[in-house]
């Protein structure tokens, strides 16, 4: 994808669910690499988003272009929406976005709430009792918002899926998988809930998907799906496999995405990471190794 000349690094973070618009963020020339510029691509065109602070990205955008941002100001980690070419700072870390602009996410202190809007106050969510803590992190276009509770028992923490319906009023937990003793919902997009569950045996955390209507649970083995950067409407999943390439998986298949530099081999480090999908399956962001093993912005369009 274009980035400003002279930029060694870049990464989009994120795609609108109609696929017009592309957020992310890039190197800063000449500076410390890993302080970063927000950007945002329409049609393909890139330009600079300005945040207060430093180490700025643009991470999620839905298909009115209202985007989450965040930068470190005064050495805090800061929220902001990015909207007609305004920023606003969030009281809180809004953690996802949706078509109408409500959102979902947590205050400093910790508690779960939801937006109704950019910019509105917000709204706490109801946990369930005896929690140690709770997080809210995705919100799908009917308000239906997912999360995380963690409990700590002897030092081992362990972690319930959590769901709040669109009226907000009350929480419930997400079906645990067979034979999972912690699992964590971490992105929703229309009925379709991706997340991680561990298992205790073979000793390992491994990549799920949940239907929230029908009740379907789907578990992915290490080799066919290590880690997901984003889901669509459809339940189509993006993210990259066990040898660390990207891939897709729809329905029914699995699709590899390609290396921007099939020659690289890094030593201990993820070639390609989608993040992010639109809702008709066919693009995917993210970021991919090139020959000198810089990770840079790049889009897979699907036929």
């Amino acid at each position: 994808m274009p980035v400003r000349a002279g930029t060694p690094r870049s990464f989009a973070s994120g795609i609108s669910p109609d696929g017009r618009i592309v957020v992310g963020y890039a190197s800063v020339e000449g500076e410390d690499p890993y302080l970063h510029q927000a950007l945002i691509w329409r049609e393909g065109a890139v330009e600079a988003v300005d945040i207060p602070g430093v180490d700025q990205a643009l991470l999620h955008v839905n298909s009115r272009g209202i985007a989450i941002g965040v930068s470190l100001v005064d050495d805090q980690v800061t929220k902001f929406v990015y909207q007609d070419g305004r920023l606003t700072r969030v009281t809180g870390d809004p953690a996802g976005i949706n078509e109408a602009g409500e959102m979902a996410g947590v205050l400093n202190t910790g508690q779960p709430v939801y937006w109704p809007s950019p910019t509105a106050e917000p709204v706490l969510l109801p946990v369930p009792d005896g929690a140690d803590g709770v997080v809210a992190l995705g919100i799908n276009d009917d308000g239906v918002i997912i999360g995380i509770r963690s409990d700590y028992d002897s030092g081992h923490r362990v972690e319930t899926p959590l769901l709040w319906r669109a009226s907000h009023a009350s929480v419930e937990e997400l079906p645990m998988p067979t034979n999972a003793d912690s699992a964590a919902a971490l992105a929703i997009a229309g009925d379709w809930v991706s997340g991680s569950a561990f298992f205790p045996e073979p000793g390992m955390w491994q990549e799920v998907r949940w239907n929230i209507k029908t009740g379907a649970v789907d578990v992915f083995s290490d080799d066919e799906l290590a880690g997901v950067g984003g889901i669509n409407s459809r339940g189509h999943l993006a993210g990259f496999n066990g040898e660390y390439h990207g891939t897709l998986i729809t329905d029914d298949v699995s699709v590899d995405l390609p290396d921007l530099a099939p020659s690289a081999n890094p030593v201990n480090d993820i070639i390609s990471i989608p993040s992010s999908i639109t809702d008709d399956g066919l693009t995917v962001v993210g970021g991919s190794l090139d020959s000198d093993l810089n990770r840079q912005a790049v889009i897979w369009r699907c036929r």
